[in-house]
């Protein structure tokens, strides 16, 4: 009881705050401020960014989601089935140029998972069979097979998002699924609040491959080479599609790794509650980046043309120089 009753503790801290209280306090210097992004107003918490295949960049907010065609010049923002005021967006997943699902970050919210057809402008409920609306990551193998992570579950829809299903992964109890990322040849990997589990079969079944009773799984990335990476109290680094992990260790955070994304040629970024740290090698060296003012640190996400975007609790940054200097947005 007692270790169930100290996850929960983690599990609360973790996802209201991304484990702020883990944080070092670190002094930054005052970042570039830039004009104003359109319609982000009143300020929001930021809980993700996110660049999907089309080029739009897409915030998801404690009051909302903002979607920007130009590279976060201009913004419009999303129509969800709810008062908008009250809708926390946690995670984003575009499929095509039209059809973009979102997660609902409110466990009190009475729809987890949206969708729209029309480019992220309009969202509608698509949440049959979900049975929680913390959701926390998706992935996806084609237009009709998709896969979801939340606080305590994880689903698979194969039929576009019209019903999920949950998928076993075999665990007695309460199960967190923080990320979760698809290979082409059917090998999906999740990570978990238990460890790093592993199917072979589009999720039909699991085997737990990674166990470590401090480590939470927070983030996956996949990088040019198809190395995978996991990020949690540490970060692991795997070159067999997610079969074995070895820790890597030299200049990454010493505080929880949230967040990660990747770039072409080999560059990745770690976020941790207060660092950014990055590779060019496919995660096999890391050097700090540029710090920001920000000290609660959600996610990051890459453009293809290059553009790093780093969302803060309380801020958005830029960077066109692969974080040696960030640029604030004022809102």
């Amino acid at each position: 009881m007692k270790t169930l009753l100290t996850s929960l503790v983690l599990i609360i801290i973790g996802f209201a705050m991304w484990i702020s209280g883990c944080k070092e306090k670190t002094t930054a210097p005052d970042p570039i401020d830039e004009p104003i992004i359109q319609t982000i107003s009143p300020p929001s918490k930021i809980w993700a960014v996110y660049v999907g295949p089309s080029g739009r960049l897409y915030v998801g907010t404690f009051t909302g989601l903002y979607v920007s065609s130009d590279e976060g010049n201009t913004w419009t923002k999303s129509s969800l089935p709810l008062d908008s005021s009250s809708m926390s967006i946690n995670c984003i997943l575009e499929i095509s140029p039209t059809v973009v699902f979102a997660g609902s970050g409110g466990c009190a919210q009475t729809v987890g998972i949206m969708k729209s057809t029309d480019g992220g402008m309009t969202f509608v409920p698509s949440a049959t069979g979900i049975t929680t609306t913390c959701m926390t990551s998706f992935a996806y193998k084609s237009l009709d097979t998709l896969f979801a992570g939340a606080l305590g579950a994880a689903f698979r829809s194969i039929d576009g998002g019209s019903t999920w299903t949950a998928m076993n992964l075999a665990v007695t109890g309460w199960l967190n699924v923080f990320s979760l990322v698809y290979f082409d040849n059917g090998i999906l990997i999740a990570g978990t609040s238990h460890g790093l589990f592993h199917s072979t079969s589009n999720g039909d079944t699991w085997t737990l491959i990674e166990q470590d009773s401090h480590h939470f799984y927070y983030s996956i990335a996949r990088t040019t080479d198809g190395t995978v990476l996991a990020g949690g109290n540490g970060l692991f680094r795997s070159s067999d599609s997610g079969l074995s992990w070895i820790p890597v260790t030299t200049n990454l955070p010493s505080e929880y790794a949230l967040a990660m994304a990747t770039g072409e040629t080999g560059l990745v970024f770690a976020v941790g509650n207060s660092r950014i740290v990055r590779s060019t090698d496919n995660g096999v060296n890391w050097t700090p980046c540029d710090t920001v003012a920000s000290i609660d640190l959600t996610s990051i996400a890459v453009s293809s043309t290059g553009k790093v975007f780093l969302s803060g609790f309380d801020r958005l940054y830029w960077s066109t120089n692969n974080g040696t200097a960030w640029h604030a947005v004022t809102q």
